[in-house]
């Protein structure tokens, strides 16, 4: 899987977790400053890109990561 392919994942388990739409979302969106910081959503989403990637990425790790290039990058370290 290319980084293109894990960001486009993640965008979309984002837009299922917080019930958004994502259509204008791409790799430098910004996380936590479009989708928001509730600490429940957050800790959903990184349940599921856990359960999606086999990966184990700490909250307080998560909670530093700006976009979804960065996480990507994040979890293809992790794969």
């Amino acid at each position: 899987m290319n980084k293109d392919e894990v960001v486009s994942k993640l965008i979309t388990l984002a837009g299922q977790v917080y019930h958004a739409d994502t259509a204008g979302f791409d790799a430098e969106t910004k996380i936590h400053e479009t989708l928001g910081t509730k600490s429940l959503m957050r800790m959903g989403y990184l349940a599921q890109i856990e359960d999606e990637f086999d990966v184990l990425i700490p909250i307080a790790e998560f909670g530093k990561i700006e976009t979804f290039a960065d996480l990507a990058d994040r979890v293809l370290e992790e794969m």
